[in-house]
């Protein structure tokens, strides 16, 4: 009904995503296959209609599709390993969110040239932050994500123009 509802007003797919899948391994095994049955059975009912993302640890993936079921049929051969971050990862993550806030008229190249140790596409973030970052986060990128986004928040409430290492070991996780 929902799906219908949401193709009625116009549009042509729905995408889910559903986060922490794996508390399904909390529930008693009966009635976690009941859930999978379910959510295989709607999965089902709306093919080229639904595109549906499950986030799991790669522990509870393995125990929800060691019982083969119609539900792990459907996942097997369609599942992605997030891998860890590197310090290039960083810097890409970082150059292509702040393209996307950046004024056409700001003149970054002559912001870099007063701060040696930043660059064009991740100024106002140092190499040194970047690579505090990646040490800190151990590559995790909900991690990286939260460093750089609290980083970028304490430089502002501070008025400072540069992120350096110093303020990304103050960003607590």
């Amino acid at each position: 009904s929902m799906i219908g509802l949401i193709l009625f007003s116009g549009y042509s797919a729905l995408v889910l995503l559903v986060d922490e899948f794996e508390n399904l391994t909390l529930i008693p095994q009966q009635t976690r296959f009941r859930y999978m049955e379910e959510i295989r059975q709607f999965i089902d009912e709306n093919p080229g209609r639904l595109v549906t993302v499950f986030a799991t640890t790669p522990g509870a993936y393995v125990l929800l599709t060691q019982v083969p079921s119609a539900l792990q049929r459907r996942l097997s051969g369609m599942e992605t390993d997030l891998t860890f971050f590197t310090q290039a990862d960083i810097r890409e993550m970082i150059t292509l969110y702040l393209a996307l806030g950046r004024m056409k008229s700001a003149d970054i190249a002559s912001l870099v040239a007063k701060h040696p140790g930043t660059s064009l596409g991740t100024y106002p973030f140092e190499d040194a932050a970047i690579e505090t970052a990646l040490t800190k986060s151990r590559g995790l990128v909900s991690s990286i994500i939260k460093i750089c986004r609290d980083s970028l928040e304490m430089a502002a409430d501070s008025n400072l123009e540069v992120i350096g290492s110093d303020l990304v070991d103050k960003v607590k996780l």
